[in-house]
């Protein structure tokens, strides 16, 4: 591999890891806190995807208006679909076209989740 793709598989993992930090910070200021593992709990990557799956699954039970319900909902499916290409980056094969990609999909997830901390920290309207 070469270094740009060293590099850029180091950012991706950076960069997941952010992610999903926020998404466990905002799963856990919800009206209806769901909990994630903490990744700094040796939590493995199979277990902190399942805990996601099933946040996205009860979503709609989370007790608010709809536009931040789907905010939740599409934060986190972006990060499990970019968690899905980084899997293939490193167990197929590496492609410049599956990690601008997951890049993608990591920024839309964390604009998500801004969007649903900012409802958060709101009066909740």
């Amino acid at each position: 591999m070469a270094d740009s793709q060293d590099e850029m598989m180091e950012y991706l993992a950076h960069r997941l890891n952010f992610i999903y930090t926020g998404l466990v910070a905002t799963c856990d200021d919800l009206p209806l806190p769901i909990a994630l593992p903490r990744s700094h709990d040796g939590v493995s990557s199979i277990d902190a995807l399942a805990a996601l799956r099933r946040a996205a699954d009860i979503a709609d039970e989370v007790p608010m208006p709809e536009s931040p319900r789907a905010a939740l909902y599409t934060a986190i499916m972006m990060f499990l679909s970019a968690s899905d290409l980084f899997a293939l980056l490193i167990g197929v094969e590496y492609e410049s076209h599956r990690a601008d990609a997951a890049l993608a999909l990591l920024t839309f997830s964390e604009m998500y989740i801004l969007e649903l901390a900012a409802w958060l920290a709101s009066d909740n309207d």
